[in-house]
């Protein structure tokens, strides 16, 4: 058997990424002109898509991922402990 070998997946060379690099401030600007708020989520959704595969911003989405990490683990142990039912809100 073969040892694995990781090969990078190169977003930024998709059609989808193409698209989305050149028209992202595009759909900025329509949306501020017509007075129309985009969910800061998709923003960042958008902003981190167009930031992965760029070896320049070096491995930001690791951090993301031990932030997220975290904040899960501080939710297993309110469940465990069942802090959740006191904090939860009807």
């Amino acid at each position: 058997m073969a040892p694995f070998v990781y090969e990078r997946r190169k977003p930024e060379q998709t059609t989808l990424y193409a698209v989305v690099r050149d028209n992202v401030e595009t759909l900025y600007a329509a949306l501020a002109e017509s007075g129309t708020r985009l969910p800061a989520f998709v923003r960042g959704e958008l902003e981190g898509y167009l930031d992965c595969g760029l070896l320049c911003r070096g491995f930001a989405h690791l951090a993301g991922w031990s932030r997220l990490a975290a904040k899960v683990e501080d939710f297993a142990h309110l469940v465990w402990a069942g802090g959740w039912r006191r904090r939860r809100r009807i």
